[in-house]
């Protein structure tokens, strides 16, 4: 059975959606148990002063085993290296992100080196001088990033 939970600044607004069956509040809490029964997560929230690091070590650490974390929305709101650290200790099964906090993702950035869990679109960087260099790093190690990454321009 499959249940669609979302969080939403006024939840009220939402009794009658017929997309959500629930629809938490938002905040620490509704967030966490979010993440604590959720196979998969999709975070769409814009990049605000109430919305920036709001997935967190916290959040990271409520989720259900195996989650896959995807990020569509802005790359401020994650704690990047919560998300990392939850990759690395097996409590999320895998991440997509099409955003990331700086971009385009740094050189340096662990995300490239964690086998077979990570996952990304460049549809945003496509757009970009970089988007190239970007790609073509992508394609020529794919056996350092899994077999599970797909890169869509």
């Amino acid at each position: 059975m499959i249940t669609r939970t979302a969080l939403r600044r006024n939840p009220e607004k939402s009794v009658q959606d017929e997309v959500c069956d629930e629809v938490l509040g938002t905040g620490k809490l509704a967030l966490q148990k979010l993440m604590s029964k959720s196979d998969y997560v999709v975070c769409s929230a814009p990049s605000t002063v109430e919305t920036r690091g709001m997935v967190n070590a916290d959040a990271f650490r409520a989720a259900k085993s195996n989650q896959v974390f995807i990020n569509l929305g802005r790359g401020p709101v994650i704690d990047e290296d919560a998300l990392i650290e939850s990759l690395k200790n097996g409590t999320l099964r895998g991440a997509a992100l099409d955003v990331f906090a700086a971009e385009p993702l740094p050189e340096d950035s662990e995300l490239w080196d964690l086998e077979s869990k990570f996952v990304c679109s460049i549809t945003r960087l496509a757009k970009t001088p970089s988007s190239h260099a970007f790609t073509s790093r992508c394609a020529a190690e794919p056996s350092q990033h899994g077999s599970n990454i797909h890169f869509h321009a």
